[in-house]
């Protein structure tokens, strides 16, 4: 399994923040990680490979601001080939676990909307067309109402990324499997009020969907970012204790088929149930997989008392 994770650092030009932040990284087992506004020079990054327990591979801005960066980790170094950067905004790399090539492609979009949507259009015409993809970053931009606190704006560049996501066959993999759900990704105050959005996302080709073991928002110190984690495993069988078996006797209590029945009429009304039958599917077993444990360890501890 690749734990592959996204973050705004808000800058890793002060050697101690990047050394701390390293150690971060490797402790939590981050095997794949993609930064942006790293604000990295080509000499300070020669400097800083002897940091990192494995390779670097980064695009900088000639301003020393911006910049992209991928962190691999000792385990997958060999396994990665860099494809192309550009404007310190956006980093395309291959890598070959389970005898698949993922297509991992790290952004940092402009704030302005015109320079945005200008981007995004760059970024279509540099990734591959390919069924295993995984985009990720800071795309400062909102995907719906839920992802930010006060007006969601539709303009232009919402409409770009949003063709892309489609032209690619790709989606937002966390929301699909929380779709009424609110989590936002970076925070800050601004004239004493407490301004927060859902700007950084991890999306995936849905082909891939199924190998997803999750997806998950956490918050850092690092940064007014959140870091986005992705499980992913293109192993084609489970090994070791991972593997899951649904107890048959559940399905002669009556309160736990009647639990399973209610979530899956609300699942179906979800628009993946017309848009996309074969994530909906993933997704609904995902989540009576979730379901069933937490209801049989529930059973269990009852039956204790």
């Amino acid at each position: 399994m690749v734990q592959c994770v996204s973050i705004n650092a808000n800058g890793l030009r002060d050697v101690n923040k990047f050394i701390k932040f390293c150690s971060f990284c490797s402790e939590n087992r981050y095997e794949v990680v993609a930064v942006q506004e790293t604000f990295w020079s080509p000499d300070l990054i020669e400097d800083y490979k002897k940091h990192w327990n494995g390779i670097i591979i980064s695009s900088c801005s000639g301003t020393d601001r911006q910049g992209v960066a991928f962190l691999v980790s000792e385990k997958y170094k060999n396994c990665v080939t860099e494809i192309k950067g550009f404007d310190g905004r956006f980093i395309y790399i291959q890598l070959e676990v389970d005898n698949k090539t993922i297509d991992l492609v790290n952004v940092y979009a402009p704030n302005i909307v015109n320079e945005r949507d200008i981007f995004f259009q760059k970024v279509g015409d540099n990734i591959p067309k390919s069924d295993e993809i995984i985009l990720l970053g800071d795309f400062n931009t909102s995907l719906s109402p839920l992802d930010r606190v006060g007006k969601h704006i539709e303009d232009k560049a919402f409409k770009r990324i949003s063709k892309l996501l489609d032209d690619f066959n790709i989606y937002d993999v966390w929301r699909a499997r929380f779709p009424n759900s609110r989590v936002f990704s970076w925070r800050r105050i601004i004239e004493n009020k407490l301004v927060q959005s859902r700007i950084d996302f991890i999306f995936i080709s849905k082909m891939l969907s199924t190998f997803v073991k999750n997806i998950f928002y956490k918050h850092t110190a690092f940064s007014d970012h959140s870091f986005v984690i992705l499980n992913f495993d293109c192993s084609q069988t489970e090994r070791g204790p991972g593997v899951w078996i649904f107890n048959n006797m559940l399905l002669n209590d009556e309160h736990y088929v009647n639990k399973i029945n209610d979530l899956i009429l609300k699942e179906k009304e979800c628009r993946l149930f017309d848009e996309a039958p074969l994530i909906w599917i993933d997704n609904l077993k995902y989540k009576i997989k979730k379901e069933t444990q937490v209801y049989a360890k529930d059973k269990k501890i009852y039956r204790k008392i």
